[in-house]
C-alpha cells in the first residue's frame, strides 16, 4: 500500500533557497526524463545516470551541486 501525505509549509523567514532547489530539481528531472524519452525504452537506474550525471554535475546551480 501506498501513502501519500501533502503538507503545508509556512517558513518564518522565507528566501529563494528553496525556490532555486526546486527551479534545479525540476530542471534536472526534465533533462532526466527527455534522456530516458530520446532512448526510446524502459531503462535502468545506472544507464540513466550513466547518461545523465556529468551534464546534470556542471550545469545545475553550484552552490546546489556542492551537496551532491
Amino acid at each position: 500500500m501506498q501513502l501519500t501525505k501533502t503538507i503545508i509549509l509556512k517558513l518564518d523567514a522565507p528566501d529563494n533557497d528553496l525556490a532555486e532547489l526546486l527551479g534545479a530539481f525540476s530542471q534536472g528531472m526534465n533533462y532526466a526524463s527527455q534522456i530516458v524519452f530520446d532512448i526510446g525504452k524502459p531503462v535502468g537506474s545506472g544507464l540513466i545516470q550513466k547518461a545523465t550525471y556529468k551534464h546534470l554535475r556542471n550545469n545545475l546551480n553550484p552552490e546546489i551541486s556542492d551537496g551532491l
